[in-house]
C-alpha cells in the first residue's frame, strides 16, 4: 500500500514540503536580514561604550537613511525578472539585465552619494553644534557606502535568482562579521563616528568584492553591450524599481508620522515603539525568505508555462504556519523580551499592554509582504505599492488632529488598523490578478 495515502501520509508529505521550503528560503532570509540585524547589534555595542558616540551614530544613520532607501530598495523589483531570465540557466538576457541594473542603480546611487556629500560640506560646525559637526564630518565617508550597497543589492538579487542563495548568505554573514569586528575595534580604541563610518565602508567593499567574484565564478557575468534595439530592456531596472522606491519611501514616512505621534507621550512610549519594531523585525526574519522564494518560483514557473497556483498557496500556508509559530514564541517569551529589549520599566509595561496589537501588526505585515512578493512575480508592481502608500497616506491625515490621543495605544492601534486595511486591499488585488492571468484558483 502507498504509505502516503490517508491523513497521516498527507501530513507527512506536507511536513517534508514545509521543511524543504524552509531550508530553501533560509539563505534568502539571512541575506535580507544580515545588514539590518548588524546595525541593531552595532548600535547596542556602541551604546555600551559611549552614549555620545551612540547619539552621533544614530543621527548619522538617520540623515543618510533616505539616500540608502532610494539607492537600494528598487532592486527587489528585479527579482522576478532575474528569475524569469534564469529559468533555463544563465542566459544572455540574464547577463544583459544584470549589466543594465548595475549601470542604472550604480548611476543613481552615485548621484545620491554626491548630493549627500555636498549637503554635508555646506554646513558650518559653528552653526550646527558639536554632535552635528561630528556627524557632518562622517557623512561624506558614509556616503561612499551608498553606491557600494546599491551594487551589492543588484548582485544579491541576481545571484539568488540564479540559484546561488546559500553562497550569497555566506558572503553576507562574512560581511556582517567583518563589520561588527571593525566597529568593535573602533569603539574599544575609543574611535569616533568618523572611524565607524570607515568601518562600514570597508565591510561594504569586502562584500562587493566577494559577490563580484561569486558572479564571475558562477558565470553570472553582466553584459554591458548597449544597443538601441535593446533600449527597453536597458530601462527595465528603472521601470520596475521606481514603484518599489515609492512604496518604501511611503512606508518610511508612515513610520516617521507614527513615531512623531508617539513621541508626544514621552520617552517611555518612544522606547516601547522601538521595542515593538524590534520584535516585528526579528520575528520576520524567517518570513522574508519564504516570500522572496515564492516570488522567484512563481516567476520561473510562469516563464516555463507551468501551473503557479499550487506553489502560491503552498508557500502561503507555510508562511502562515511559520507566522503562527513565531507569534507563539513571542508570546511565550514576552517576559524575557520586555526586559531584554528595553531597560525602562515603564516602557516595558507599555509594550506589554500593546503586545496583542503588535502581533496583529506582525501577522498583517507578513500577509501584505507575501501578497506584494507574488504580485511582483506577476509583473504587477505599481498598483500594489500605490494601494499601500495611498491608503496609509490618506488615512494618516487623521494624525494631524491628535486631540483625542492620550497614550501610546491611541496612536498605535489606528496605525495597525490602517495596515490591515491596506493589506486587505492588496490581497483583493492579488485575487483579481490571479483570476485574470491564472483563472484556476
Amino acid at each position: 500500500m502507498n504509505g502516503t495515502r490517508g491523513p497521516g501520509g498527507a501530513l507527512a508529505q506536507w511536513r517534508l514540503a514545509f521543511l524543504g521550503d524552509l531550508k530553501e528560503s533560509l539563505p534568502i532570509s539571512v541575506s535580507r536580514s544580515a545588514i539590518p540585524a548588524g546595525s541593531n547589534i552595532i548600535l547596542a555595542l556602541v551604546g555600551h561604550y559611549s552614549v555620545q558616540t551612540l547619539a552621533e551614530l544614530t543621527l548619522l544613520l538617520a540623515m543618510a537613511s533616505i539616500f540608502f532607501v532610494i539607492s537600494t530598495s528598487g532592486q527587489i523589483g528585479l527579482q522576478a525578472e532575474f528569475a524569469r531570465a534564469a529559468a533555463d540557466g544563465i542566459s544572455a538576457e540574464f547577463r544583459r539585465l544584470l549589466g543594465a541594473a548595475l549601470i542604472t542603480y550604480g548611476g543613481i546611487s552615485a548621484i545620491a552619494s554626491l548630493v549627500l556629500t555636498l549637503a554635508s560640506t555646506a554646513a558650518s560646525c559653528a552653526d550646527i553644534g558639536s554632535i552635528s559637526c561630528s556627524v557632518n564630518t562622517a557623512l561624506p565617508v558614509l556616503s561612499l557606502s551608498i553606491p557600494l550597497l546599491a551594487l551589492i543589492a543588484v548582485l544579491t538579487i541576481a545571484l539568488e535568482a540564479a540559484g546561488e542563495a546559500p553562497r550569497v548568505a555566506r558572503v553576507k554573514l562574512a560581511q556582517l562579521l567583518w563589520q561588527i569586528t571593525a566597529v568593535f575595534i573602533v569603539v574599544v580604541r575609543e574611535g569616533g563616528v568618523l572611524a565607524i563610518a570607515w568601518a562600514y565602508v570597508s565591510s561594504d567593499l569586502v562584500g562587493l568584492a566577494a559577490l563580484s567574484a561569486l558572479s564571475v565564478l558562477t558565470r553570472a557575468r553582466p553584459s554591458f553591450d548597449v544597443r538601441v534595439s535593446q533600449l527597453g530592456e536597458r530601462l527595465l531596472p528603472l521601470k520596475v524599481g521606481v514603484p518599489i522606491v515609492v512604496g518604501q519611501l511611503a512606508q518610511r514616512y508612515s513610520v516617521y508620522v507614527l513615531t512623531a505621534a508617539v513621541a508626544r507621550f514621552g520617552a517611555a512610549s518612544t522606547s516601547a515603539l522601538a521595542t515593538a519594531g524590534a520584535v516585528v523585525f526579528f520575528a520576520q526574519v524567517p518570513i522574508v525568505g519564504i516570500c522572496q522564494m515564492a516570488s522567484i518560483d512563481v516567476a520561473r514557473r510562469a516563464q516555463s508555462r507551468m501551473p503557479v497556483n499550487d506553489i502560491v498557496w503552498r508557500r502561503f500556508l507555510n508562511m502562515i504556519v511559520l507566522t503562527v509559530a513565531m507569534a507563539g514564541m513571542v508570546l511565550l517569551g514576552r517576559d524575557f523580551l520586555k526586559f531584554a529589549l528595553t531597560a525602562d520599566k515603564e516602557a516595558a509595561h507599555i509594550f506589554m499592554a500593546a503586545l496583542p496589537y503588535v502581533l496583529v501588526h506582525y501577522v498583517a505585515s507578513n500577509c501584505a509582504m507575501y501578497a506584494l512578493a507574488v504580485l511582483r512575480s506577476y509583473g504587477d508592481r505599481l498598483w500594489p505599492q500605490l494601494i499601500m502608500a495611498g491608503t496609509m497616506a490618506i488615512a494618516f491625515a487623521g494624525y494631524l488632529d491628535v486631540s483625542d490621543q492620550r497614550q501610546f495605544i491611541d496612536a498605535y492601534v489606528p496605525y495597525v488598523s490602517l495596515f490591515l486595511i491596506a493589506g486587505s486591499i492588496v490581497w483583493i488585488r492579488l485575487y483579481y490578478v490571479q483570476q485574470r492571468d491564472h483563472p484556476r484558483l
